[in-house]
């Protein structure tokens, strides 16, 4: 008999203590180590985004340590490790900033892999669908983007993808024969989604459609 591959576990990806403070380590010396850190998987990051499935990933939390690197060291900056702030209220502030990069599931590739996954997995379960972890990837960062989770509410959200998903040859003729794209359910709450969904050009429902 075969010996079955054994299936790689994404769900430890990350120690939850790797980045506290050392025993004896001075502010700046935490600091630096956590800047320098911070830097280099922002490196990894952005040379992940080069490969197919991961084209995306600067839009996760690659995206919000840069909207806090600028925050503070202007819009040019582009990584953690610099001056130190001289007042320690503001030093403190930074090493969180820093820690929140370092800690979020979405900074690193097997993070990203992990938390999209089991999403979709129980996305596909519940909603008999057939997500991948790169689209739940791009559908929640472009919800964010859009505003229509907080809208709806995810439950919502997740059963307008799944009527859309389920009904794709139906939309995909609608949008080659440049029709307004529509789908029709008893649920107002959930048709109201639905028709949000199909007309956002954010959320690009193609990305959904399988083959």
């Amino acid at each position: 008999m075969a010996k079955r591959k054994k299936q790689r576990d994404y769900t430890k990806y990350e120690n939850p203590f790797l980045y506290d403070r050392r025993e004896g380590e001075s502010d700046l010396h935490y600091y630096r180590r956590l800047a320098k850190q911070a830097d280099q998987r922002l490196v990894r990051l952005k040379q992940l985004s080069e490969q197919d499935k991961f084209k995306n990933v600067t839009k996760y939390s690659y995206a919000r340590a840069m909207r806090d690197i600028q925050g503070w060291s202007g819009y040019q900056a582009t990584r953690f490790n610099t001056k130190p702030p001289e007042n320690k209220k503001q030093l403190m502030a930074k090493i969180a900033d820093m820690r929140n990069f370092l800690e979020a599931p979405t900074s690193t590739k097997s993070g990203i892999i992990a938390v999209y996954q089991q999403r979709a997995d129980t996305i596909n379960k519940k909603y008999g669908t057939d997500f991948t972890w790169e689209d739940l990837g791009n559908y929640f960062e472009a919800a964010k983007a859009s505003n229509t989770d907080s809208k709806y509410g995810s439950s919502t959200e997740l059963r307008a993808m799944a009527v859309i998903q389920a009904n794709q040859d139906e939309v995909k003729k609608q949008i080659e024969q440049h029709k307004k794209k529509h789908l029709t359910v008893d649920n107002p709450r959930l048709q109201e989604a639905i028709d949000d969904m199909l007309k956002d050009r954010k959320l690009k429902v193609q990305q959904f459609f399988k083959g």
